[in-house]
């Protein structure tokens, strides 16, 4: 999954530096503050990418990444944003085959960051948490697939 987010992510870049020749409406400036700010369009490429292979379909519109499940159909695996150099950020959403909702984590530039809930396939949660910067953080509780908590463990404040 690293190697085929790094090539997706690769053919992105090449796409968006295609073209390194500046209008000059592009490279209009503002002075604001005694500061020169740049005007020129933002780093994150405003146009649909959709990458296919055995393994499925990866579309990227905008900042908005969309991974489908192999076999047509359009069945959403993985969706959710990314930040300005193709990191995970805000929430992220796995589904299963079938459209069920299994898993809601959040992001912060590529890093785990806020709540995470992770479900069985027959939509119990299997279990929830949080955390800061990778890291576990607060209680955690763990459920069996019946829906009754089997754990709960404290991972105590952030390090």
């Amino acid at each position: 999954m690293k190697t085929f987010i790094l090539i997706l992510f690769s053919s992105v870049l090449l796409l968006s530096c295609k073209n390194d020749e500046k209008t000059n409406e592009e490279k209009q400036t503002t002075e604001e503050k005694g500061q020169e700010i740049n005007a020129t369009t933002p780093a994150i490429v405003e146009k649909t990418i959709t990458l296919k292979d055995q393994k499925g379909e990866v579309v990227i519109n905008g900042k908005t990444f969309i991974e489908y499940y192999p076999g047509g159909g359009k069945k959403i695996k993985f969706t959710g944003d990314q930040d300005e150099n193709g990191e995970r950020d805000g929430k992220w959403l796995y589904f299963s085959e079938e459209g069920l909702e299994l898993s809601v984590t959040n992001f912060s530039h590529g890093k785990k960051h806020g709540f995470s809930l992770v479900k069985y396939p027959n939509g119990n949660i299997h279990y929830t948490g949080e955390y800061i910067n990778d890291e576990q953080v607060g209680i955690w509780k763990t459920y069996s697939s019946e829906g009754v908590k089997t754990n709960e463990k404290d991972y105590g404040p952030a390090k």
